[in-house]
């Protein structure tokens, strides 16, 4: 069996400045981080898989543990109940294991094939069947946002890209 990793939570968008601050200070640090398709940078970057979140193994005896709490961009160690919540390394590798494996079969390569304006058909979710007008792209979650005609006004909705095709 491996060892456990702690559950690391950061300040908005410094999830590589942790994790790179503490491979320079000597703590084993993962964060888990997917190639994606950036529409509006037009382009593939890696990107955290869990925003906000990081895995870093330090023994809890050690001088770097009790460091954890000056790390620049850190907010805390993750705990329920006031007890450290720890993961075990079969886990972690598990989240290596699958993210390798959604990488490497293009799951994240979601290039958006729709423009603003284009006319399209929603073939699932609550609004099946419906006409709507393409408004922009995608989230990281992958959803684009339409605007279906409700009660004679254009309405905006985020639905998922896999939802949409093309009319016409």
């Amino acid at each position: 069996m491996g060892h456990p990793w702690l559950t690391l939570c950061t300040k908005q968008n410094m999830e590589r400045h942790v994790e790179e601050f503490l491979s320079s200070q000597g703590v084993e640090a993962y964060l888990p981080q997917a190639e994606q398709y950036i529409v509006r940078r037009r382009r593939k970057e890696r990107v955290p898989f869990f925003p906000g979140y990081l895995f870093a193994w330090v023994e809890p005896t050690s001088p770097k543990y009790m460091a954890l709490t000056w790390t620049p961009g850190l907010k805390g160690i993750v705990r329920f109940d006031g007890r450290v919540a720890y993961i075990p390394d079969e886990i972690v590798a598990e989240i290596k294991q699958r993210l390798y494996n959604l990488t490497s079969s293009g799951y994240f390569d979601r290039r958006c094939p729709y423009q603003p304006g284009d006319r399209v058909r929603i073939r699932a979710g609550p609004f099946q069947g419906l006409d709507a007008i393409f408004d922009r792209g995608l989230s990281r979650q992958g959803r684009v946002r339409v605007l279906l005609e409700l009660l004679g006004r254009l309405t905006g909705c985020e639905v998922d890209l896999n939802w949409i095709e093309k009319v016409g």
